[in-house]
């Protein structure tokens, strides 16, 4: 399910607002947490979303839904560094352009 789409006037309040909120619900370490947060801060946000396990009533992934570069993701101080080396790569196949950003929390993955 997506939440919070509020238009550009909004400019994603209510997306980034309840991405913010279930961060703090989260366990684990956070690094992946912490770099969704560095992309909600950075980029405007069109979307979030959040996929719960019904078991424990927790998130197990959050997503967050914008526009940017894979250049710009990689340049956060909190981006996987996995991410830099392969900017060329997924440049040769034209893959530069992100509209979504995820994160399992988990497995502290992006």
């Amino acid at each position: 399910e997506i939440f919070g789409v509020d238009g550009p006037e909004g400019k994603g309040r209510v997306a980034e607002e309840l991405l913010q909120s279930l961060h703090s619900s989260c366990d684990g370490d956070g690094q992946a947490q912490d770099y969704l947060m560095d992309v909600v801060k950075q980029f405007p946000t069109c979307a979030a979303a959040a996929d719960f396990d019904f078991v424990s009533d927790r998130p197990v992934k959050l997503w967050h839904f914008g526009q940017h570069s894979t250049a710009e993701l990689s340049a956060l101080e909190s981006s996987p560094k996995a991410l830099s080396k392969l900017l060329a790569s997924l440049g040769n196949h034209d893959f530069r352009r992100v509209f979504c950003t995820g994160v399992d929390l988990r497995r502290g993955s992006v």
